[in-house]
C-alpha cells in the first residue's frame, strides 16, 4: 500500500523507547526516552498504556487479565529527553511471586511494550 508523504515523515520522526524501572503495589514506573526526531507533547498526543498479566505459576493459563494503566505526568518530553513516568492501573493484583506483566505504551501510532518479570 502506497503511504503519503507525510504520514512516512511522521512514523520515522516520532519514536521512543521504553524501560522498566520499578513495581509497586499499586502501578509500574517506566523511564521513556523521546528516541525521534520531534519534541513531544502529551496534551496534543496524550500517551496511554495498558498491562496484561500472565500467571508465572500457571503458564498453560494464558493471559490472566488485562487493564488500561493511567499517568497523571503530562508535559512534554523534547528530542533526546527521557523521563520516569508512574503509571497506576485498575483493577489487577500486582504480585511478582505469581505474575508477571506485559507493559504496552502508545503515544501517537507508535506503540512499545516492556515485560516486568
Amino acid at each position: 500500500t502506497a503511504q503519503t508523504g507525510q504520514q512516512i515523515l511522521q512514523s520515522t520522526a516520532f519514536d521512543f523507547s521504553v524501560a522498566p524501572v520499578g513495581v509497586n503495589s499499586t502501578g509500574f514506573v517506566v523511564s521513556v526516552r523521546n528516541t525521534g526526531s520531534v519534541n513531544m507533547n502529551f496534551s496534543n498526543t496524550p500517551m496511554t498504556a495498558s498491562v496484561t498479566v500472565y500467571s508465572r505459576t500457571n503458564p498453560e493459563q494464558g493471559v490472566v487479565s488485562q487493564s488500561t494503566c493511567s499517568t497523571i505526568n503530562s508535559g512534554t518530553l523534547n528530542v533526546g529527553q527521557s523521563n520516569t513516568y508512574y503509571f497506576t492501573c485498575s483493577g489487577i493484583a500486582i504480585n511478582m511471586n505469581q505474575y508477571y506483566y506485559v507493559f504496552r505504551i502508545t503515544i501517537g501510532s507508535v506503540a512499545k511494550e516492556v515485560t516486568f518479570t
